[in-house]
């Protein structure tokens, strides 16, 4: 009995040992200054939005308008919504002679999320026109298949031109409104 009072002593000894020093090990002095920068000013909020959608543009805006395929990726939208997110929240914290540039942010994420969701569109127009086989009243096998192939070509080269068609004109809007930002940038 004494020897296990004496091991739960121990026990206990070291248990609060670790404890305190747990606690203590975890405290710290006062912040000094060096340790908290100082928040950023919305000269630097503006550059960082402004660098952060510059850099989503240089990254994905060819991917955007790229021609359609079967097997298209999925476009990086939250990424983009959270960008114009940011700029709205900067808008709505902005002087009303500072709001032009976030005007301009926040016009070229619309312009490139109307971008993705057409192309989105005809990616799965496309990928439901390669899953369906297309009727032909040819009887002959070889016929049967030259048909079956010249139908399907006809509705997948109608879903890209329609797609290329639309692109042409956003690709140009989202051009411009990127070099109107770069320029109010500056």
């Amino acid at each position: 009995m004494n020897r296990n009072f004496g091991i739960l002593v121990l026990l206990l000894a070291i248990g609060a040992g670790i404890y305190f020093w747990h606690i203590r090990s975890n405290t710290t002095s006062a912040p000094s200054a060096e340790a908290t920068p100082p928040p950023p000013t919305p000269a630097e909020e503006q550059e960082a939005a402004v660098k952060k959608l510059s850099a989503f543009v240089d990254l994905h805006n060819d991917q955007v308008f790229a021609a359609l395929s079967e097997k298209d990726e999925r476009m990086p939208m939250q990424e983009l919504h959270q960008i114009r997110a940011n700029f709205v929240d900067l808008r709505a914290a902005s002087a009303p002679n500072e709001r032009q540039i976030y005007d301009n942010g926040i016009a070229l994420c619309d312009k490139l999320l109307k971008a993705i969701e057409v192309r989105e569109a005809h990616a799965r127009r496309l990928a439901d026109s390669a899953a369906k086989t297309p009727f032909s009243s040819e009887t002959r096998p070889e016929a049967r298949e030259a048909d079956i192939q010249k139908k399907a070509r006809f509705f997948n080269d109608a879903i890209t031109r329609s797609w290329e068609d639309q692109s042409k004109p956003l690709r140009a809007q989202v051009a411009k409104l990127y070099a109107s930002m770069r320029q109010l940038e500056r």
